[in-house]
């Protein structure tokens, strides 16, 4: 198959997942030589942290692409918590990585033992950077777009590699200066920074796998749609909760009780189609209620 070709059949999430995965093999590669030649801790650590990317990225691919496909009998409700699936898995794989970082750079400093670094360690910080910060921008704009947990949850950890590249860079230039024990206290740096950021992606898609409500804000947006349909006199009550990355809403609204069964329907219909209209929503409930 003709590569230019399976790339522009792609939907904008798995361009995004492709892209990352193949900018996160790239980054591997350069760092874990360019790290070796120079004998820098903290380039060998970020280079782990790049395989693993790679490997999330490789995740997030097929879970993007599943998590497109329509509902069946299977999954009635569709496929959307492939993502948040994906996102949690990303958050596992990098609490693992920053606290081997972090063993590893412990372990270096206890014993005093530090490597003299090469100046070809600063040309990997500075890919890194540039590579990171584009992939920072792109994938929160493609993330928001398509609402995908996924994708955001890469923004997250692009946009931390980028302040890991300064950290390295200052604990390099540092070590270059004749403090060599900065390249290992560099790469704990790098470890907490990983840390933190499977910390917070799991926080976020633990909301979405359990099925919590949605924020206020969205409540009221919802409220303020259906209450906008003519006909509709008040909405007693709504509930929704995530399934995957988007909301299944139950909305009841009260009608005038003298509507015929097809007007009350129709209004109904019309509540169900305005509400289902928003990027968050996938599905919605409406309980017609007479007063």
């Amino acid at each position: 198959m003709n590569p230019i070709l399976f790339f522009a059949n792609k939907d904008h999430s798995e361009k995004a997942a492709i892209i990352l995965l193949f900018a996160n093999l790239l980054l591997f590669i350069v760092k874990i030589s360019i790290g070796l030649l120079s004998g820098s801790i903290a380039v060998l650590a970020d280079s782990f942290n790049s395989l693993t990317d790679s490997i999330v990225s490789i995740v997030i691919y097929f879970s993007v692409k599943l998590g497109r496909k329509k509902a069946d009998l299977d999954h009635p409700y569709g496929h959307q918590r492939a993502e948040p699936i994906a996102a949690f898995m990303v958050a596992i794989f990098t609490v693992i990585v920053g606290f081997e970082i972090f063993k590893f750079a412990a372990e270096k400093i206890i014993s005093n033992e530090f490597n003299q670094i090469g100046r070809i360690a600063l040309l990997a910080v500075a890919i890194t950077f540039i590579v990171k910060l584009f992939l920072y921008f792109y994938l929160i704009k493609t993330g928001k777009k398509n609402n995908s947990p996924a994708l955001l949850a890469s923004a997250i950890d692009a946009r931390n590699d980028v302040l890991i590249s300064i950290t390295i860079f200052l604990g390099i230039v540092g070590s270059l200066s004749g403090f060599l024990i900065l390249d290992a206290l560099a790469a704990i740096v790098v470890s907490i920074y990983i840390l933190k950021s499977g910390y917070s992606i799991a926080r976020e898609n633990v909301t979405y796998l359990m099925g919590e409500s949605p924020k206020k804000e969205i409540l009221d947006k919802i409220n303020q749609i259906a209450s906008s349909v003519p006909g509709v006199i008040s909405i007693p009550d709504i509930k929704a909760h995530y399934i995957g990355n988007t909301l299944q809403v139950e909305i009841h609204i009260e009608l005038d009780k003298n509507l015929t069964l097809k007007q009350a329907h129709d209004i109904g219909d019309k509540v169900k189609k305005a509400v289902q209209e928003l990027k968050e929503v996938s599905s919605c409930f409406v309980h017609i209620d007479p007063i």
